[in-house]
């Protein structure tokens, strides 16, 4: 359909534009399963524990096609 690299370049102007049906389209359609989605959250593990002593476990950092790793949360 298109080359990973230019999945998320499409899926991100597709949302900027409220283009709904294409954004969905580029994550293979609303039948698809989560793991068969062309586009995933990139996440980080983490061991520390909150400040109720809860462990922090996994933070969203990012989307990830399978040959790219975009980090999107560079604030935090």
């Amino acid at each position: 359909m298109f080359a990973a690299e230019g999945i998320q370049q499409q899926a991100q102007q597709a949302a900027d534009q409220g283009n709904w049906w294409q954004f969905i389209q580029l994550m293979n359609g609303v039948t698809s399963k989560r793991k068969e989605n062309s586009i995933k959250l990139m996440k980080i593990e983490f061991k520390e524990l909150e400040k109720y002593g809860d462990p922090i476990g996994q933070k969203i950092c990012g989307v990830k096609t399978d040959s790219i790793q975009l980090p999107t949360r560079l604030h935090q």
